[in-house]
């Protein structure tokens, strides 16, 4: 004999003043269907509200499993599903999937695919599902969680004839396993109920029998949640654009950061390691008697050389004012001796080889072709060159390549058309430092001299000295402009990376307000489907980490990306001749540490605000609750 497992004693429900059910009793038996007929606003809807929890009620009590409710139903009662006119899926999970959630009993899966005609929608997605196929599709989820009471709230009410006949028999087979409560305006419902209560003429009703049961609800094992909402990031439909904007967001952060920091690391990267820039340029109060060795000896130099072009005198002042124009080499460059301070020296060579001797002289290719077709018939060749002291003969042992775009050499010297220069060596014009032939800088007491370090961190530390007898100047191409641009930089570095990262962190907090509400119904469904808000929240938390660690790693490959355009661009437009843009991974470690945390605090956000309702929010919000 069947028993109640669900009674209502004088049940009221008003909205305002007006009551929509008033003293109702009812005893709805462990099986049966049981069908709420009427039209619309009648309070078939209401009553199913009341049943599930959905809402509270004024008056009376409703006992549902030996367990008594006043006021308000628990709606996380697991004894009861409530399927509404919305069907509540996982959109980014196929059919399989989302009754896997509800029991990891393939063969039962199975069964129930078969009877209820839907075994070719096991692939499909939620969103390509037909309105009677998701209806019973959501039959089928209660079913697998051994839902003992069954609410349905207008079934049929979007489908066409032949859909709503099939879930009209599906359900009077299945009053023979469960209770279930159906409200409807369909009259073919009338033929199968077990019991009709017409809600047109709706009148307090009493079954006199009132032994409840205890009907013990058997749990399927479910799946592990975290596989399923791991599938949510590789969804094809999932909305792409605010992750999209959220990378290059981070990109720019990161190319901002790359632009700023690491200082002393650019110099000694962009200066030693790739341009191999290993000398500064400055003048000297030569005073001293020691020549500024001992200044040079101070700051770790190991080679102090006296260029020719820089200190020889370009003219002579006459007596009416007039500069004229003086008739020896005032342009010849000069080079190290030791060929171990020109790094990658022989790369340089189109012929020939590097200095011997102090007689040895280079020319660049330009000047070589004015002088001879075959070039490299001049190597060995002597060649003459007036210079301010007296005609010199040298001998040619080598020559340049085309240096034009050399970036060594166009820090080295100030002047251009390097391949129309001749080329002295340290040695010789090692003389001149010491005998006054070149004089003019000399009378007033200093002279260019060129320093040459082993160590970046002795270099930049000699061209930031306040020494009085010593004056760096701008005449080292790469390494002054390169100091400029990154001193720039580094100066509204700091404020212009918290200015971006907090505005990075607004944009973020932003997207994943305007998609809180789409995740919030994922997560209702979640716990429709029976898991705990506890597992949700812990697997939610997981998902948003990895979603947000895979940003910041998209976020790092495009910033290497737009980070090897703009220094090619800024080198080929003559911005900055290192790369300004240096890549780094603990920046990106410390970006992905900063937005995991925040990841972790919106999600303890969130689980705290959702923890405040249960699943069946989201039918109040969905539904009309009347």
């Amino acid at each position: 004999m069947n028993k109640v497992i669900v009674s209502l004693d004088k049940v009221s429900k008003k909205y305002d003043a007006d009551y929509v059910i008033k003293d109702f009793s009812y005893d709805f038996l462990e099986n049966g269907l049981y069908v709420l007929f009427g039209r619309s606003g009648s309070g078939k809807t209401t009553l199913l509200n009341l049943i599930s929890g959905a809402i509270s009620y004024d008056k009376g009590t409703i006992n549902i499993n030996n367990t008594k409710y006043k006021k308000a139903v628990n709606s996380n009662n697991n004894l009861i599903a409530y399927i509404t006119q919305n069907t509540y899926f996982i959109n980014y999970l196929t059919v399989l999937d989302n009754l896997k959630l509800c029991s990891n009993n393939i063969d039962k899966i199975n069964k129930y695919l078969k009877d209820f005609e839907v075994s070719e929608k096991i692939k499909s997605y939620p969103n390509e599902l037909s309105g009677g196929e998701r209806q019973r599709i959501a039959i089928i989820m209660a079913l697998l969680q051994n839902k003992k009471i069954i609410l349905l709230d207008e079934p049929t009410a979007n489908l066409d004839y032949n859909n709503s006949k099939k879930i009209i028999d599906l359900l009077n087979k299945l009053k023979e396993h469960c209770l279930i409560i159906c409200a409807t305006h369909d009259s073919d419902f009338l033929s199968v109920a077990d019991e009709v209560i017409d809600f047109n003429n709706l009148k307090s009703k009493t079954i006199k029998n009132k032994t409840i049961i205890n009907r013990e609800n058997k749990k399927e094992q479910k799946s592990s949640l975290f596989k399923y909402m791991l599938k949510s990031l590789t969804y094809k439909k999932r909305e792409k654009k605010s992750s999209i904007y959220l990378i290059i967001a981070f990109s720019l952060i990161l190319l901002i950061i790359y632009a700023c920091f690491d200082y002393d690391k650019k110099i000694e990267q962009g200066l030693l390691n790739k341009y191999n820039i290993n000398f500064v340029k400055y003048r000297c109060d030569i005073n001293t008697n020691d020549y500024c060795e001992s200044i040079i000896e101070k700051y770790n130099g190991i080679y102090n050389m006296f260029p020719y072009s820089s200190n020889v005198v370009t003219g002579q002042i006459i007596s009416d004012g007039v500069i004229e124009q003086v008739d020896y080499n005032i342009l010849a460059q000069t080079l190290p001796f030791d060929k171990s301070l020109l790094p990658n020296a022989d790369d340089y060579m189109l012929y020939g080889t590097y200095y011997e001797d102090e007689l040895d002289i280079i020319l660049g290719v330009e000047l070589a072709q004015t002088l001879t077709d075959d070039i490299k018939t001049l190597i060995g060749q002597d060649y003459v060159i007036k210079l301010q002291d007296k005609k010199e003969t040298f001998r040619i042992v080598g020559i340049f390549k085309d240096l034009n775009d050399d970036v060594y050499f166009r820090s080295l010297f100030e002047a251009t058309e390097y391949n129309k220069k001749e080329y002295l060596n340290s040695k010789y014009t090692e003389k001149y430092r010491y005998d006054g032939v070149l004089g003019y800088n000399e009378l007033e007491g200093s002279a260019y001299q060129i320093a040459y370090f082993n160590n970046v961190n002795d270099l930049y530390s000699f061209y930031k000295t306040n020494n009085p007898n010593i004056n760096t100047i701008n005449m080292n191409y790469g390494f002054v402009k390169f100091v400029r641009v990154v001193e720039t930089a580094r100066y509204y570095g700091y404020p212009l990376v918290i200015f971006a990262f907090l505005v990075a962190l607004m944009f973020y907090f932003q997207t994943k307000y305007i998609t809180s509400k789409y995740n919030s119904y994922i997560l209702a469904t979640y716990k429709y489907l029976g898991y705990s808000w506890r597992n949700i929240f812990i697997n939610n938390t997981l998902i948003t980490l990895i979603w947000s660690f895979i940003l910041c790693i998209f976020a790092f490959i495009l910033s290497i990306i737009l980070s090897v355009i703009l220094n090619k661009l800024l080198i080929y437009y003559n911005v900055c001749v290192f790369d300004l843009f240096m890549v780094d991974y603990k920046y990106l470690g410390i970006i992905v540490m900063v937005v995991l945390i925040f990841a972790i605090f919106y999600s303890i956000f969130e689980y705290i605000n959702l923890k405040k309702y249960s699943w069946i929010d989201m039918v109040k919000k969905e539904d009309d609750l009347l």
